[in-house]
């Protein structure tokens, strides 16, 4: 029996002017070393692809095409549901008009 779910792990974009963009880059980073089960985000692929430039992390994203394709692809790319947010977050700024994507992720 394997310890991985059968399926892949959905995470969600969390608060975008939060830290939840560096702590999944980071924990798909470090995915072999911790033993990470294969994952997959639903959030804003282009506030993702902006947190990786900012934070200088060689981390590949993929947009999502189905729940097969993140389980073979998750040794080589973080793939992602696009849920793109009206506003683009800044750090420790809410903002209101991102409400309506963030609870839909």
């Amino acid at each position: 029996m394997s310890l991985f779910p059968s399926k892949p792990l959905a995470l969600t974009m969390g608060e975008p002017a939060g830290v939840a963009f560096e702590i999944t880059l980071k924990a798909w980073l470090q995915r072999n070393e911790n033993s990470l089960p294969p994952f997959f985000v639903i959030g804003c692929k282009s506030a993702f692809e902006k947190a990786r430039q900012d934070l200088e992390l060689e981390v590949p994203l993929a947009k999502f095409e189905s729940v097969e394709t993140v389980t073979e692809s998750f040794e080589t790319k973080l793939t992602i549901l696009d849920k793109p947010l009206p506003k683009d977050p800044k750090a420790a700024k809410l903002e209101a008009h991102n409400a309506k994507p963030i609870i839909e992720s």
